[in-house]
């Protein structure tokens, strides 16, 4: 989207509690995109208030902020407005706080020292998927049959962009509600984010043995293995007018699928080991493993809206 196609209508949300920040932001989008609505906030309560009371195009938020921190204000978001982009800012970028903004449910994340450079264009590239998606609608709507196969690298920008993809395609689909698009969307990023760690990288020599933070540290520093680092993931999405499937495989070794016969019940935050998978239960309709464990699908039913 260039600058002489924004539109007068895009409002953007900034929350900061740093008042330079604030203002620093808001010379930015000045300077670059003169028609767009900039709202500023300082803290994430005064954001959700604003957001109960006035429609915005996309939700740029500060990760670290006393009271509410910008996880807590995503979360809110997630539920209450689930279909308005969020894009994480923070000065403490790091590959845990990246992976932590995937499992969020974030569209993208910058550090601080990236903001002037990229949040201008990470905006654009959030209106520009949600204006393509709304053109495609009508099309997608009437697909009776399509398969779709990505290979993507090792790489959470890669997944996020696919997530990305797979959230518009969701969105056009009129069964589904903004509430089935997110618990969707949600299930294949676990399904990715265990291909990448513990299918590519295989940060567990058990399954469940390390919790999310260990097992993202320990992935670090496996990515300094060349052959590892080169592997891949394949991404098979296949729809019908019943149903969609999302079959993910990686290129590791596999595991025991035995083991999520012990991961019953919701996502807990107590004991979140196993939560990934727990998260795919809940919103799937079937869970399907290959021979080897290094492959998964999950399967979706498309019902009319109105159908139980």
């Amino acid at each position: 989207m260039s600058a002489g196609n924004d539109a007068a209508e895009v409002t953007v949300l900034f929350v900061d509690d740093s008042e330079t920040d604030r203002t620093r932001v808001g010379g930015l989008l000045q300077g670059e995109r003169p028609n767009w609505n900039l709202i500023t906030r300082k803290s994430a309560t005064a954001g959700l208030e604003l957001l109960r009371k006035h429609p915005v195009s996309v939700v740029v938020t500060d990760l670290f902020m006393p009271g509410m921190t910008g996880e807590e204000f995503l979360l809110e978001i997630r539920e209450l407005f689930p279909s308005i982009p969020v894009i994480l800012v923070t000065s403490q970028g790091s590959d845990q706080i990246a992976t932590r903004s995937l499992e969020l449910g974030a569209v993208n994340y910058l550090p601080k020292r990236r903001v002037v450079k990229d949040l201008v264009k990470a905006i654009d590239e959030v209106l520009r998927s949600a204006q393509e998606a709304k053109m495609a609608q009508t099309v997608l709507a009437h697909l009776q049959q399509s398969r779709t196969i990505f290979r993507i690298a090792m790489s959470l920008e890669q997944i996020r962009s696919l997530l990305l993809l797979i959230r518009e395609r969701l969105q056009v689909l009129p069964c589904l509600s903004d509430e089935d698009v997110r618990h969707v969307t949600d299930a294949v990023r676990e399904a990715l984010i265990n291909a990448y760690f513990h299918g590519n990288l295989g940060v567990n020599s058990r399954p469940l043995e390390l919790s999310r933070d260990e097992y993202q540290q320990l992935g670090k520093t496996r990515r300094e293995d060349a052959h590892l680092a080169n592997r891949t993931i394949l991404v098979e999405i296949t729809q019908n007018s019943e149903m969609i499937r999302f079959c993910v495989t990686d290129s590791g070794n596999g595991f025991d699928t035995g083991i999520v016969s012990e991961l019953t019940g919701s996502p807990s935050a107590e004991f979140s080991n196993g939560n990934g998978f727990r998260i795919m239960q809940q919103h799937m309709d079937a869970i399907e493993f290959n021979s080897s464990g290094s492959s998964i699908a999950l399967v979706r039913h498309l019902r009319p809206a109105g159908a139980t």
